[in-house]
């Protein structure tokens, strides 16, 4: 009697060439740089996870196993979302819908998340497999939150290993500001504002201790970014969790174990 041998797929795994230290310096970087960053959820430090360095492009692709026909692409995003991560994942993305032997794709997350507009950016970018009808898998690491989440909410499937940190679904601005310290060293900075344009110094001038009007203005752009967080994941779980009121409770800026992330739904 016959047997027919069992078809295995190829397994081609992409990895970036341009984050990892990069990321790590620019990070420094920004420490020492007085301004207002928008992040989504939790900073959790650095993680050094130094991507591959060799070539010039974006990424680069190897096989981890051989099969026929078929093949299913891997891709990681590691670390903090930038616009690194986001030019990162758009190539990758674009790259594997022109490869017609990719019948899946799993999204390998390790972050503690990042910027709002690089995590939607990213979010949009795995949407095309979805619209392509590429089955997308998310797999996570030791930590898939706030940014992390966001990115791969749209998944088929969620999986997270029972060490993962997950969740944190909301946004946090953190804001320095300079009016104390410049008095005790002595300097009086000055801000001149057009004539025309007398609310440019609302939510700007961080040489003066901020007014309500400047906390409720930035409150408002972080209240937009969270609902804007929250659609995301209401489009990607809503097959599981179905009540809003669930839903809202769940998505408060709490962290989560793996195994309180499933039972609140958010991962499978």
């Amino acid at each position: 009697m016959e047997t027919k041998e069992q078809t295995k797929p190829t397994i081609i795994k992409v990895v970036a060439t341009n984050g990892g230290f990069r990321t790590f310096v620019a990070f420094l970087s920004a420490m020492f740089i007085f301004t207002i960053v928008f992040l989504v959820g939790i900073i959790a430090g650095i993680a050094g996870t130094a991507a591959a360095t060799d070539g010039d492009g974006v990424f680069r692709t190897r096989i981890t196993h051989e099969g026929d026909r078929t093949t299913i692409a891997v891709f990681n995003i590691d670390g903090i979302i930038d616009k690194s991560n986001a030019a990162y994942a758009m190539a990758v993305v674009q790259d594997i819908l022109e490869n017609k032997r990719i019948r899946a794709v799993v999204l390998r997350v390790d972050s503690p998340g990042g910027g709002v507009t690089a995590s939607d950016e990213i979010w949009h970018y795995i949407q095309r497999f979805k619209d392509a009808n590429i089955p997308l898998i998310a797999s996570y690491g030791g930590i898939a939150a706030s940014g992390g989440y966001y990115i791969s909410c749209n998944a088929d499937h969620i999986m997270a290993q029972e060490t993962t940190i997950t969740g944190s679904i909301g946004v946090i601005a953190n804001i320095m500001t300079l009016q104390d310290l410049m008095t005790k060293i002595g300097v009086k900075p000055v801000t001149l504002i057009a004539e025309d344009s007398p609310e440019k110094s609302v939510a700007n001038d961080i040489f003066r201790n901020w007014t309500n009007k400047d906390k409720q203005l930035v409150t408002g752009f972080l209240d937009t970014m969270y609902n804007v967080f929250l659609s995301r994941v209401k489009e990607g779980r809503s097959h599981v969790i179905t009540d809003a009121g669930k839903l809202a409770s769940v998505a408060n800026g709490s962290a989560y174990t793996a195994q309180e992330a499933l039972e609140n739904g958010l991962i499978d």
